[in-house]
């Protein structure tokens, strides 16, 4: 009761199969037709061959700080969303900028940044900033050009960082394209979406 099947014909439709004579057909696409279900949704009674297997990213990857969060949480793991929550002005940009440098930089992981409230050079000179312990943000002239350039090198020449330029625009169904991209066609690990809100 309630559920939706489709029966799937050899032919264009019931009608058509009756006139060539599949009166037979009809009847047994009837009996086995397949329950609908929309893309995505799967019952749990399907998951035994999924859960038994080892064969998934079950390891964790470190936060770039030894704090009390890393042994509760065994680290970051693929295929979690992880949603950073706090007060405006408390830090949660530089905290998952952090986070990022650390899985790209330290771990050599491929991490999309989607920073939705800052440009694309200021995100990079902000993952530069972390491997310089410099606020090359704000200031490129605390290390020489030459400096520059190889801190550019450490962080982003190797190309894991793949970055979303927005120019301003914020299309939810947008949004969700560029994210799908980075995950299936650049093959990012990670996925740093900043901030939420505004999405």
């Amino acid at each position: 009761l309630g559920k939706l099947k489709i029966a799937t014909l050899p032919l264009k439709d019931a009608n058509e199969c009756l006139q060539k004579g599949m009166a037979d057909e009809v009847i047994k696409a009837i009996w086995n037709a397949k329950q609908y279900r929309p893309d995505g949704i799967v019952n749990g009674d399907e998951l035994w061959n999924i859960i038994d297997s080892d064969d998934d990213e079950a390891e964790g990857y470190s936060l770039p700080w030894q704090v009390p969060l890393q042994e509760m949480t065994g680290g970051i793991h693929k295929g979690e969303l992880i949603v950073v929550t706090a007060g405006t002005g408390i830090g949660k940009t530089t905290f998952v900028r952090q986070i990022a440098h650390h899985l790209g930089v330290d771990l050599k992981l491929k991490v999309g940044m989607m920073m939705l409230e800052e440009n694309i050079k200021r995100t990079a000179r902000g993952l530069m900033a972390i491997t310089a312990s410099k606020r090359l943000a704000l200031n490129r002239d605390l290390v020489s050009e030459d400096e520059y350039k190889e801190i550019f090198d450490r962080t982003l020449a190797d190309g894991h960082f793949c970055f979303y330029q927005h120019f301003g625009s914020l299309d939810n169904t947008s949004l969700l394209q560029r994210m799908r991209y980075l995950a299936v066609a650049e093959k990012c690990d990670f996925i740093v979406l900043d901030h939420i809100t505004i999405a």
